[in-house]
């Protein structure tokens, strides 16, 4: 009996080992980088220092500094050099801070190469914001990592070339347990806050240039969140003074995605799990940035055979995942330039998102009921509910095939008032539970 138990354990042991082996082979594209579609550091280096040469009136590129091992750390500045404006709007945005999530940094050359295609021909919206906002531009803050998957092959590796995560290394909250002191743990926190050579880069340029905004591009999952993260805030429940303005940069981003990501809300709130001295909450407690956000912009579900495919599509599926949520870039940009220079001109046309959201809706309710089908996206958003039907009435006018939604978070592209069930009793706020349908607001009265 023993005998056959262990007789089958062994030709089950080979007949896995041979369909993974095969696997591997029929989808080999899949678990690593064509190096003519991923940037490797060098040919990364190598464009990004051509740029000033092929965009020379909207881009300069500088050394802002140099990494632990000498690899170059060049931040790209790009606006209208011709536009005079006493003070532009600064974006300061980051890519590539974790060595295996390699989709960030072609996110950095799809926006830079949009944003100027759509500019050199006179598009309303690119010349509106190059003319009044800088976008300062890390492609790759941690080029020491990304230098270790090349020579070791191992993508699974997260930190710098001496395995520290830049993102557990800033001074906020630093140390607690939403990191590791260990120096083989891939949440490695460094022997101190700011430590390494990287994170003084990034501090300095922030420092300098004041940004009103940080956006931080990750991959792992697809999500977009507002600080904070770490373990205090988690205890505490705490959150940016404006967190409700920042959800609406959020909002506004995740609509013009159409459905990309799975929902956006504070840090700390929406994972089981905290992150102590993390970039975005640096600059959202210590630099008081005013808009923080981090993207999560892909990720595959289970423990997969490669970390590569598990965090970042294929080579053949790149663009069309760049395609799926790079919209939110230009959207983000414009939303932020409403709310520190005012609305854009005449010339900037409205899109049917914003004309929707301008008119405004009426909702009606159907308290404690719930609408079976004709579901469209599902959204993970606040606990709070008050706050999630806001932010659902929200995204509900931005998303243009959005008819109602369910304060379950579910968007509807369709609402039969005759088919609606009960939701399950619900203890908190049941008033605000149910289906809310949208129409248009009707116009306001003439004087």
């Amino acid at each position: 009996s023993n005998f056959m138990v262990n007789r089958i354990a062994k030709y089950l042991q080979v007949f896995t080992f041979l369909f993974l082996c095969c696997e591997c082979y029929i989808r080999a594209d899949d678990y690593f980088p064509d190096k003519k579609v991923y940037h490797t550091v060098d040919r990364y280096i190598s464009e990004v220092r051509q740029l000033p040469i092929r965009f020379k009136e909207l881009i300069t590129v500088e050394d802002a500094g140099v990494s632990r091992e000498g690899n170059a750390i060049l931040l790209v500045r790009m606006t209208d050099r011709t536009a005079e404006f006493a003070s532009k709007v600064k974006i300061l945005l980051t890519f590539g801070e974790h060595a295996r999530e390699y989709l960030p940094v072609e996110s950095f050359f799809k926006l830079i190469e949009d944003l100027a295609a759509d500019f050199a021909t006179g598009e309303p919206a690119a010349r509106h914001i190059l003319s009044h906002a800088e976008l300062l531009l890390v492609g790759m803050l941690n080029p020491d990592g990304r230098r270790r998957i090349e020579r070791t092959g191992d993508y699974c590796i997260r930190g710098t070339g001496n395995n520290v995560d830049l993102n557990r290394n800033f001074p906020w909250v630093y140390g607690g347990p939403g990191g590791s002191g260990d120096p083989k743990n891939e949440e490695y926190r460094g022997a101190r806050a700011m430590s390494e050579p990287e994170s003084m880069v990034l501090h300095d340029i922030a420092a300098r240039h004041k940004p009103v905004a940080f956006m931080s591009m990750h991959t792992g999952a697809q999500f977009i969140f507002i600080p904070y993260g770490d373990s205090e805030s988690k205890t505490l429940g705490r959150r940016p003074v404006n967190a409700r303005e920042q959800l609406s940069l959020a909002s506004t981003m995740w609509a013009a995605s159409e459905g990309f990501f799975t929902g956006e809300g504070v840090v700390h709130e929406m994972n089981d799990y905290s992150a102590d001295g993390t970039i975005a909450d640096y600059m959202a407690g210590v630099l008081h940035v005013p808009f923080v956000l981090t993207f999560e912009l892909y990720g595959s579900p289970g423990d997969l055979p490669s970390c590569f495919v598990q965090f970042n599509p294929s080579s053949a599926r790149l663009d069309a995942t760049l395609r799926r949520f790079h919209p939110m870039y230009k959207a983000g940009f414009m939303h932020i330039l409403r709310s520190r220079v005012g609305e854009p001109p005449a010339t900037v046309p409205v899109s049917e998102a914003e004309r929707r959201r301008a008119e405004g809706s009426v909702w009606e309710v159907l308290v404690g009921m719930d609408s079976p089908g004709s579901d469209l996206f599902k959204l993970e958003l606040t606990p709070k509910v008050e706050e999630r039907v806001e932010l659902l009435k929200e995204i509900c006018e931005l998303t243009p095939r959005c008819a109602g939604f369910t304060s379950t978070g579910w968007l509807k592209f369709a609402i039969h008032k005759d088919s609606v069930v009960p939701l399950p009793s619900v203890t908190d706020y049941p008033s605000l539970h149910g289906t809310y349908l949208r129409s248009a607001a009707p116009p306001p009265p003439r004087p």
